[in-house]
């Protein structure tokens, strides 16, 4: 921008801090069965990651507000389960002595939230203790969302289709 002084015109440079936006994953989200794998790794906040057949109709509903999370899976009739996430911090979340319990962590790379896990749970069968990171991004027009999902070296991509 040019200023005139005293006769002079001084050059200033106006630098604007543009933030640029995240995705947002708000939304209800169906499951693709056939551009996802046969298997899916979506976080059960219960007994940790879990690996099942996908039903013909499951969904996601996914609330996404600022730093906050919040994904309910459903699957057919059973029962929907809710987990939230606090983004952006370190690790935290809950562990209980006698019985376990999990950790995670997120960051963005890009335009790419990443979800790191830790769980740990003693059970009759044993100790349960695994490491699990997601990769969660949107399609450039926000229609479909692509969860990939890395446990024990193991890849799943799920892809889901906003209702």
């Amino acid at each position: 921008m040019l200023i005139p002084k005293s006769g002079a015109w001084i050059l200033v440079f106006v630098f604007g801090a543009t933030a640029i936006a995240k995705p947002n994953f708000t939304g209800t989200w169906v499951r693709d069965a056939s551009a996802s794998g046969s298997f899916t790794e979506i976080l059960n906040p219960v007994i940790g990651p879990s690996r099942s057949q996908a039903g013909p109709n499951f969904i996601l509903r996914v609330s996404h507000r600022g730093k906050r999370l919040q994904v309910t899976v459903e699957q057919d009739a059973s029962k929907p389960i809710a987990t939230t996430y606090d983004l952006g911090r370190g690790w935290h979340g809950s562990f209980l002595r006698d019985f376990g319990g999990m950790q995670y962590r997120s960051s963005w790379k890009g335009d790419t939230l990443v979800i790191e896990k830790y769980v740990a749970y003693r059970g009759n069968f044993g100790d349960m203790r695994g490491d699990l990171k997601q990769n969660w991004a949107l399609s450039p027009g926000g229609d479909i969302m692509i969860i990939t999902t890395t446990r024990n070296g193991v890849i799943a991509r799920e892809v889901f289709k906003r209702k």
